[in-house]
């Protein structure tokens, strides 16, 4: 030893954060549910007169909340290869808006519309999930995480 000190600080090597696969797969779960209850209640209010549930209340029928559940975690799963390659690296809590908004306008809006336009409600469901994807890519231009500096093993 010649009485020189040695640093011992690793090198740093820039890695953007990921966000984990079982985060990525509660988010397009909680995402389905919310937009697959407002999907729910817009058809109900928007069935015509002429449907034996016409004036009843949403979920008023023991079977409806199941489906729509079953429905839910279907989209959800259908959504998540997309919300793994798309948003693995971006910064979620920053889009979250951004990846609800076009799906629930689509849901609760559009059946309005298009009930005026004679066109099946049932539609707005997959406009949703492709307004979704949409809308994953753009989360990924727009909100990327910070590239961080993160430590490397010391070279000896």
């Amino acid at each position: 030893m010649t009485g020189e000190s040695r640093s011992t600080a690793p090198a740093a090597r820039n890695l953007p954060k990921k966000n984990s696969a079982f985060e990525l797969l509660i988010l397009c779960v909680l995402c389905s549910f919310i937009e697959a209850f407002l999907a729910v209640v817009t058809l109900t209010f928007t069935l015509p007169p002429t449907d034996g549930a016409y004036g009843s209340m949403p979920f008023s029928h023991p079977l409806e909340f199941p489906a729509m559940s079953m429905a839910a975690v279907a989209a959800g799963l259908l959504m998540f290869p997309f919300a793994f390659l798309l948003l693995r690296r971006t910064d979620l809590a920053r889009c979250y808006g951004r990846l609800l908004l076009p799906g629930i306008v689509i849901v609760g809006a559009l059946p309005f519309l298009f009930e005026a336009l004679s066109i099946p409600s049932a539609l707005t469901v997959p406009l949703a999930l492709i307004a979704t994807v949409i809308a994953m890519f753009t989360c990924r231009k727009r909100y990327p995480f910070p590239v961080e500096a993160e430590p490397s093993p010391a070279n000896h």
